[in-house]
This record gives structure tokens, C-alpha cells and sequence, in this order.
């Protein structure tokens, strides 16, 4: 019971959590200024390179079979 307690509490209904994702808009906009078209140029950037650096990364640490 004390579990479901717990859990229904740290449950929230959005899909991310809405204070770390202002936070880090907030943070991001500190960093690179106001300007929201280079800030969603960064967070660009930042989404398509993490699934480019693994494959890059399977290509070239891949065992030949």
C-alpha cells in the first residue's frame, strides 16, 4: 500500500517532467542568449547528434565477423 502511496505521488500526468524542462530552456537561454531560433538550433544540433555519434560509433568499433 505504502508503495502505491509513493508512487501515485511521484506520478505527474505530462510527459516530461515541466520544472526540469523549464529549467533547462532557462538554462539554455542563458547560455546562447534570447534568440529562439539559435536556441532551437542548439537543441537541434544536440538531438541528431547523439544518434549520429552511435552509429558513427558502431561503424568504426564494430568486431568483423
Amino acid at each position: 500500500m505504502t508503495k502505491f502511496i509513493l508512487i501515485s505521488l511521484l506520478h505527474h500526468s505530462e510527459p516530461a517532467d515541466p520544472d526540469l524542462l523549464a529549467w533547462i530552456i532557462h538554462t539554455l537561454r542563458w547560455l546562447f542568449g534570447g534568440d529562439p531560433r539559435l536556441l532551437g538550433g542548439v537543441i537541434f544540433v544536440i538531438i541528431v547528434s547523439i544518434p549520429i555519434g552511435i552509429l558513427i560509433e558502431n561503424r568504426l568499433f564494430a568486431r568483423p565477423d
